[in-house]
């Protein structure tokens, strides 16, 4: 009886301790690293790492010029000034001091990127790297 008593004693206690184990390891928190970032280690070192992006979108709508109470719109036409795209009105004669061909434009913070057909707006993301600032849970 004192045999079958210890081994259930010690079937209780190791149940105690693994119970224990596992709910330690589940609510001991660590860190990561958000959205589009990988996690990274070297030695002790750990970082979150984003690479370099190169992000492009269409040129900005050609102006509308209002002649008259009229509404004429410019067009895009591509490759007029060797690979240049520009906004071009047919509208004729042209009031005074209006240009029949306006440059075309990007955002604020984009560049425009000269090609031959389509023009396109160009922004470059540097690499980013952080310290894991994410609080996760196991």
């Amino acid at each position: 009886m004192k045999k079958h008593l210890n081994r259930h004693l010690a079937s209780v206690a190791v149940a105690a301790i693994l119970t224990s184990a596992a709910t330690t390891a589940q609510s001991a928190p660590y860190w990561g690293c958000g959205s589009g970032y990988t996690f990274q280690t070297q030695s002790n070192a750990a970082r979150c790492y984003k690479p370099a992006q190169t992000r492009y979108r269409s040129l900005e709508p050609c102006p509308q010029l209002t002649v008259l109470g009229i509404t004429v719109g410019y067009g895009l036409v591509r490759d007029v000034t060797g690979n240049t795209d520009l906004c071009v009105t047919q509208l004729r004669p042209l009031p005074a001091g209006t240009n029949a061909t306006l440059p075309t434009a990007c955002r604020s913070g984009w560049s425009k990127q000269v090609r031959s057909g389509g023009d396109r707006c160009r922004r470059v993301y540097p690499e980013d790297i952080r310290a894991p600032s994410v609080k996760r849970e196991l």
